[in-house]
């Protein structure tokens, strides 16, 4: 059996055993997601050392290995932090079998779904397995079953698929244009369209990269389309809203800069231009709602738009070492935004609100969850020592060589977010308690999943070893044209 096989199967099986053993599905689906780690990380070291790995209908070159590392990182993590935080929440109750069997049933054909995407190479393929990643986590969104809960689900459920529907129209455009190209091509496959692109039409390629932005951007949280994601991320479960913010919006950009690239070689700076008004419009709206949130889910959901955006703006900059920024940009942001939505649920275990006003002297109640949120808040905010530093300053190193008034705008709208998260998370944190809230069971499971993650949010910024950089290095030239 192939790596991206064995890569796909194990979460496959791990759903069919959460509805036979429902009881033992936490710590079952933590070693499932950790094997599946171990293969995307076999996979990456294998595309690192020798080129693209193909094999049948699965095509994994340096940026599906990049991403499929980043995917596995977070399912991996949420998947301990479940095994926690269903027991602490009441999941592990032998009443609630069928709950347990919904919840790491849906859960793993979400990681099936969200690993599946980048092991394609033919962008109608595509399409499906990313709808797909919506089917299978929208039951997730409402798993609270209260009416917040249950409108969030809907919502993010309709408008995602407002989203497919443009992403769908935009892909049959792109077909179009290969079909009619200078040499035409009749299909859809990512390496070959990557070589014909600068021979399509440039009227249709517009109007290609419209619809993917608003389409597919949906998913990926770039403003406009991106009002689904504050409420499916603060009324799902934690470890869902981590893999919603940590690994969809990131499988989802992945797919808009697939198509992005193909339409760059036909519209040249016209694209970047697209792109860049995207991205600074997302990090607006996000930034005005930063200022003014009283929930500190949503607070987080807010900053996921920001972060899309930021990326949005790195890829029309367009250097090399923009991109480079933008894709460890996206790992940086998984890691350290799923360990915010693991701080967030333990302080909802503990606290029984969302409510930032609710929260008080969350360091002397919570030390570890505390400091892990004070991290993450620092990190997220683009601080040193943590891997977002690292990808800010890039991003914003590459815009002052291009576009410097794009890059000023973007430093002073940073700067904007970082006053807003201190102005939330201060009282929350520092305060003195008003009075002690009620006990709560942190599991040792949610602990594990966080301290895992707090190593991968400051390694970065302080070392990256060679694999990482060599493959890093190596997606970049993928998209900029200079391997296969």
């Amino acid at each position: 059996m192939s790596i991206p096989a064995m890569i796909l199967v194990t979460p496959l099986v791990m759903a069919g055993l959460s509805l036979l053993v429902p009881n033992f599905a936490g710590p079952l689906t933590a070693a499932a997601q950790l094997l599946t780690l171990a293969f995307c990380g076999l996979l990456a070291w294998r595309v690192a050392a020798a080129g693209v790995l193909a094999a049948g209908w699965f095509y994994a070159d340096a940026v599906s290995a990049f991403m499929l590392l980043t995917l596995s990182l977070v399912t991996c993590t949420a998947a301990f932090y479940s095994a926690g935080y269903l027991k602490a929440a009441g999941g592990g109750a032998a009443g609630r079998a069928r709950e347990l069997r919904r919840y790491y049933g849906q859960f793993n054909l979400f990681a099936f779904a969200l690993l599946l995407t980048p092991l394609l190479s033919n962008l109608g393929l595509v399409w499906i397995a990313l709808e797909l990643t919506t089917l299978a986590s929208v039951l997730l969104v409402g798993y609270e079953n209260n009416a917040r809960a249950v409108e969030a689900a809907w919502k993010y459920l309709i408008i995602s698929t407002v989203g497919a529907v443009l992403g769908l129209w935009g892909t049959v455009l792109l077909y179009y244009a290969a079909v009619h190209g200078s040499v035409p091509y009749a299909g859809l496959d990512w390496p070959a369209l990557s070589r014909l692109a600068g021979g399509f039409d440039p009227q249709v390629m517009k109007l290609v990269l419209l619809l993917v932005l608003i389409g597919y951007g949906t998913k990926a949280g770039l403003a406009p389309m991106h009002t689904w994601l504050p409420d499916a991320h603060g009324e799902a479960p934690s470890p869902v809203s981590a893999l919603l913010s940590g690994a969809k919006t990131s499988v989802s950009f992945y797919v808009v800069l697939r198509f992005y690239f193909l339409v760059l070689a036909t519209m040249g700076p016209l694209a970047q231009k697209f792109m860049l008004l995207f991205g600074l419009l997302s990090i607006v709206v996000a930034a005005a709602f930063i200022l003014q949130q009283r929930d500190y889910k949503r607070l987080l959901a807010y900053s996921t738009v920001e972060h899309m955006g930021i990326a949005g703006i790195g890829v029309g900059f367009g250097t090399p070492l923009a991109i480079y920024g933008v894709l460890l940009h996206i790992f940086n942001h998984a890691v350290t935004k799923s360990l915010l939505f693991y701080a967030a649920g333990n302080i909802s275990l503990k606290y029984k609100t969302r409510e930032i006003a609710g929260v008080s002297g969350l360091l002397k109640n919570l030390p570890f969850t505390g400091a892990a949120f004070l991290a993450g808040v620092l990190a997220v905010t683009g601080l040193p020592p943590s891997g977002i530093f690292v990808s800010k300053f890039s991003i914003l190193m590459a815009g002052f060589r291009t576009f410097p008034p794009a890059a000023v705008f973007l430093l002073v709208m940073v700067a904007v977010v970082f006053f807003g998260f201190l102005r939330s998370v201060n009282p929350m944190l520092f305060s003195r308690p008003a009075e002690p809230p009620p006990e709560a069971g942190i599991s040792r499971w949610t602990t594990w999943a966080m301290a895992v993650s707090l190593i991968f949010i400051i390694g970065p910024g302080l070392f990256t070893p060679w694999p990482f950089t060599r493959l890093l290095d190596s997606a970049v030239a993928v998209f900029l044209g200079s391997c296969p």
